[in-house]
């Protein structure tokens, strides 16, 4: 068995062996000493890398994962979240014009989208090289109830595949070269930071929202065979625990099943109280309860399920399924990026264009179920 079929058989397996993040395997301390900025700096001043990056751009050339010298290809290990390194903050003075300003090195970060996909679960294949075809049965074989010397009737299993190919996402930034050129832990930070937040809400939107055309993958969302609820009014504790029964007439209650939704939906949810049929008192337990997971997050509940809330949810609705049965397929191991300082030479500012090859796919349809219309 190749070394492809291998990420496959374990990245589908689940359990322990399922791997959930790409990387090259740099340790923790490594990850910390990793730095975006130096990569940028040497790749705009023509100059070898050196140290850690240097290694690192050696490994994913051996495993032929892109970069050259133009193209430095940074390893998704970089990408995951790590301790906070301490920043020194200036403490205002007084004195007028004869105390100079000074630059906090924390950058207040930017209100982004939560990102949930990855993280509830979904299957995650990296180091593609090749677009991938996964064999998919449709249809079992048919048994009868024959007499002792009956003739049976031949029966065939049908086959279809799971096709993942590669999509590429650019996202295109100008840096004045003063600011590349500094040596400053702030702007390392933000680097990183800003490119692990970037990249991980576009896979998410891939995910979720992905139209299919133009380009983009085909989400979850959007994929033929997803059931439907119709709420036809305010969302109810009954209407949600119809989308699990729906999954269940299918055979495709698994692992790792959560409700997705928007802020709204949920602020909507957390006010309604549960009401079982034929209960004569109102509950005093919301739909969306207290999580209490454990694991620092601020899900919630319903139905004794995790529930989590984004703004990549469009229109108030609820996603609902077994999240390994997404498959989130990467190609290479990182992002390239490609640094262009000649276009804008005239005004000192240099071109960084960051690129991620990605696609999506859903095992069963079935094993996700969406309401038609948004909580009321």
């Amino acid at each position: 068995m190749n070394e492809i079929a291998k990420l496959i058989d374990q990245a589908l397996a689940g359990g322990e062996n399922r791997r959930k993040l790409p990387g090259i395997g740099l340790s923790r301390a490594d990850v910390e000493r990793y730095s975006v900025a130096k990569v940028i700096r040497a790749a705009v001043q023509n100059e070898p890398l050196d140290g850690l990056e240097r290694e690192a751009h050696q490994e994913m050339s051996k495993r032929k994962l892109g970069g050259n010298a133009v193209t430095r290809g940074v390893p998704f290990d970089i990408l995951t979240p790590r301790t906070q390194r301490d920043l020194q903050v200036g403490v205002f003075g007084q004195g007028g014009a004869v105390v100079a300003t000074q630059v906090s090195s924390a950058m207040i970060p930017l209100l982004r989208n939560r990102v949930h996909a990855v993280r509830l679960g979904a299957t995650v294949i990296d180091g593609l090289t090749s677009n991938l075809a996964i064999p998919r049965q449709t249809s079992p074989s048919t048994v009868q109830a024959l007499p002792e010397i009956g003739q049976a009737t031949d029966s065939t299993p049908t086959l279809d595949q799971v096709l993942l190919s590669s999509k590429r996402a650019s996202s295109v930034v100008r840096y004045g070269r003063q600011l590349v050129f500094r040596s400053s832990i702030s702007l390392e930070a933000w680097l990183r930071q800003d490119l692990f937040d970037q990249v991980a809400i576009t896979l998410d939107r891939y995910i979720l929202t992905g139209q299919g055309g133009a380009d983009e993958p085909l989400s979850v969302l959007n994929t033929p065979g997803v059931g439907s609820v119709l709420l036809g009014g305010p969302a109810s504790y009954q209407k949600l625990v119809s989308m699990e029964t729906a999954l269940g007439k299918m055979n495709a209650t698994g692992p790792g099943m959560a409700y997705l939704t928007s802020p709204g939906a949920k602020g909507v949810l957390k006010g309604r109280a549960v009401a079982l049929d034929g209960a004569t008192t109102v509950s005093s337990r919301p739909v969306w309860d207290a999580g209490d997971w454990g694991d620092g997050s601020n899900d919630g509940k319903i139905n004794g399920l995790r529930a989590a809330d984004t703004n990549q949810i469009p229109n108030d609705q609820i996603l609902f399924g077994s999240w390994p049965e997404v498959i989130l397929g990467i190609f290479g191991d990182g992002i390239d990026l490609i640094y262009n300082p000649y276009t804008f030479a005239a005004s000192a500012e240099i071109q960084l264009v960051a690129t991620i090859f990605a696609d999506v796919a859903v095992r069963h349809p079935a094993s996700f179920c969406l309401t038609a219309d948004g909580v009321v």
